[in-house]
């Protein structure tokens, strides 16, 4: 198992930024990666709804199902994996900080096989990736504004 946790602050209003990683139909403009995001019960977040990412990795395509499995709003989302190469819980805190939010990714992934093996390597790719995510998310929200 391994345990990412990033945060970045954003200089943006709490509504906005969960408003724009709730909007499945957005999240190509934060992760790079993304060939396509396939969303057929439609692009906003509800607990219970079922989402599939298209990305090219290493020049591989991965289709990553995730579902929804708790969302409070301006506060807090959590996805578990359905169908991936690693089981994968992902939770985005959203905490009010002055005129700022603090935008805290918590990944949890289970790695079994070869990806067990490669797991210090696999984490470190993991953490550039999500921080990577957070900083296009502020980007997107404070300077495209």
């Amino acid at each position: 198992m391994i345990a990412i946790r990033e945060n970045i602050r954003i200089a943006s209003a709490i509504e906005d930024v969960f408003d724009f990683i709730t909007d499945i139909s957005r999240r190509k403009e934060f992760i790079p990666e993304l060939e396509d995001v396939i969303f057929p019960e439609g692009p906003q977040m509800s607990i219970g709804m079922q989402y599939i990412e298209v990305a090219s990795i290493a020049g591989r395509r991965i289709e990553t199902e995730y579902q929804v499995i708790d969302l409070r709003e301006n506060k807090y989302i959590a996805v578990n994996t359905i169908q991936a190469i690693f089981p994968i819980q992902v939770i985005l805190l959203l905490t009010p900080d002055g005129e700022e939010v603090l935008l805290t990714i918590d990944l949890k992934a289970k790695l079994n096989g070869i990806y067990k093996v490669a797991s210090p390597l696999i984490k470190i790719i993991i953490a550039d990736r999500t921080r990577n995510i957070l900083k296009n998310i502020k980007r997107v929200l404070q300077y495209s504004q």
